[in-house]
């Protein structure tokens, strides 16, 4: 995986190889992911500007290959001022990172990456490393990072997106740096992205964001929780009982066929006694291919019987049923 990052107005590349987790429940620890945008300041301004800036890689992304592996709001990261404070003075503010994930990362997020740091620097956007594509979250600090230090907007690596987790993460992510929500905030954001050149990119039709995601990515409560483990239990019951009587039909069928392959020669092997050979004694009326012939059973009898363990079951079967 190419990562690519802007210092002050200049691009460089280095090759990381990374993973990324797949479960659930996803803290960050270990997460590779492809963007995170950092916010100028801690303000609903800020936060709408980095959505913007999203969507000018989401249209960069569309154009290498439509709107499959776009990226999600996933997190807020917060990172304390290490600077240290001089006597009386003020502690400095934090800076914060909007993290997104894709289920994919590719050559395409890089390229999408390059290109929409350019139509910052033309837009005239040159805060330091306000674009980047980070090896991990850890790459950020430098370090292991806090748990009170990552505000994660889904339970899960990547719910899909949807208008719900957007306005969700918009929300969540004011809450965690002490801010109102503005109530345009998406009229803000399409001014934003239209500042930015989001307007004047030659890009393919995306597809209307589904309004609710597929997966529930808000945290549940006890209640919740507990009432999805006892749907899923219940299903799990109801499939188990499926596949059983699935099994039971199954079989059933395939006695009736290949009890139908015995019937023709029923009557004439039902009374056979132990013969002198050991091979099974019974012939069909036809061969395994269905045609006209008699056709000896190759299979050795068991002791003291005239059939094998099959035509023996078969044939009980068979006077079982009265045939």
């Amino acid at each position: 995986m190419c990562v690519c990052r802007v210092m002050n107005g200049k691009r460089d590349t280095r090759v990381v190889v990374g993973r990324r987790s797949a479960g659930p429940e996803n803290t960050g620890k270990e997460f590779r992911m492809p963007l995170c945008v950092k916010l100028n300041g801690a303000t609903a301004e800020d936060l709408v500007e980095a959505f913007a800036i999203h969507d000018l890689f989401l249209g960069h992304v569309a154009c290498d290959i439509g709107d499959d592996d776009f990226t999600v709001p996933h997190a807020l990261v917060r990172k304390p001022s290490t600077r240290k404070r001089k006597a009386g003075e003020d502690p400095q503010p934090p800076t914060y990172w909007l993290v997104f994930t894709a289920y994919k990362i590719s050559d395409v997020h890089t390229m999408a990456g390059f290109r929409t740091s350019g139509m910052l620097r033309r837009a005239g956007v040159t805060s330091t490393d306000i674009f980047r594509m980070f090896a991990s979250v850890e790459d950020i600090f430098g370090g292991k990072i806090a748990k009170k230090n990552f505000i994660a907007f889904s339970r899960y690596v990547n719910p899909g997106i949807s208008l719900e987790l957007e306005n969700y993460a918009f929300e969540r992510a004011c809450d965690a740096m002490g801010v109102d929500v503005p109530a345009d905030w998406h009229a803000l954001r399409a001014a934003k992205r239209t500042q930015l050149g989001f307007d004047t990119m030659d890009k393919p039709a995306l597809s209307a964001i589904p309004e609710h995601s597929a997966e529930p990515f808000k945290p549940l409560t006890k209640e919740e929780a507990e009432e999805r483990f006892q749907a899923r239990l219940a299903q799990a019951i109801r499939d188990e009982e499926t596949a059983r009587l699935q099994a039971i039909e199954d079989k059933k069928k395939f006695d009736e066929e290949r009890l139908n392959r015995y019937l023709p020669t029923i009557d004439e092997f039902k009374d056979a006694v132990e013969p002198n050979g050991e091979t099974c004694v019974y012939i069909f009326s036809t061969d395994h291919e269905g045609a006209i012939a008699r056709t000896n059973c190759p299979y050795d009898r068991k002791a003291g019987r005239p059939f094998c363990s099959m035509c023996e079951t078969m044939v009980a079967m068979a006077v079982a049923k009265g045939m």
